[in-house]
């Protein structure tokens, strides 16, 4: 278990984590991230009743240290009640609704790069089940940075008695399909080309593990 600093109140969680940071960098459905000035990216959780996490419940980096899971290495807690962590901040994001939602700033991918970046992941995911870590929520907090896909906001990732490898691995490939989705529909309206042989790269490296819907998608892209 990585350190943990236990507070009295959520809002002196909340003092502390402005206090080591300074720039708001996202906001989810639990609450507010922060960026401090060595690259932490901190997270305070805001929690309705039904979505509380536990202490011993939060896997951290101590726990299992893998290259593409951005697990916390510090927990926040009131009492036994976790409310908020720091872990390694990524600071580029392909795929974010910033980049491929304007037609203007939809990025160039290195299929070639992004498929050792999803069997790196598709890797760490064999050793995650073998844990029987069952992953949760990773299709809208995966992160491809142009060389690696990793995966973060994991506070809600759960030991289980059921080997979970063929739910993980379900989770790993509807989120490539939703990165792919939101890329390939906006890059259709801009005038530049998709090279074949970068698609063609990408699919025979990957391509068999990738879910059917994603490889009609591709398929059918690279055909126009």
């Amino acid at each position: 278990m990585s350190k943990i600093i236990n507070f009295e109140c959520n809002s002196d969680v909340e003092m502390f984590i402005k206090k080591n940071t300074y720039k708001l960098i996202g906001s989810g459905s639990e609450g507010p991230c922060y960026l401090s000035k060595n690259n932490k990216a901190y997270k305070f959780i805001e929690y309705n009743t039904s979505s509380k996490h536990t202490l011993d419940a939060v896997i951290t980096k101590d726990d299992i240290n893998l290259q593409s899971f951005a697990f916390p290495d510090e927990l926040y807690s009131v009492g036994n009640v976790l409310k908020g962590y720091r872990t390694d901040y990524i600071p580029n994001d392909l795929f974010a609704p910033e980049n491929t939602y304007d037609i203007r700033t939809i990025p160039t991918i290195d299929f070639s790069k992004l498929s050792k970046a999803y069997k790196v992941m598709y890797n760490d995911i064999l050793k995650l089940s073998s844990e029987n870590i069952l992953i949760d929520d990773l299709p809208f907090n995966i992160i491809f940075d142009g060389d690696k896909l990793t995966a973060i906001d994991t506070c809600s990732y759960k030991r289980v008695s059921e080997y979970p490898l063929e739910s993980n691995i379900d989770s790993l490939n509807s989120s490539m399909e939703l990165l792919f989705y939101m890329w390939f529909e906006n890059y259709k309206k801009v005038d530049i080309s998709i090279k074949n042989n970068d698609i063609d790269k990408f699919l025979d490296d990957v391509y068999i593990k990738l879910p059917k819907t994603l490889r009609k998608k591709l398929d059918n892209r690279r055909k126009k």
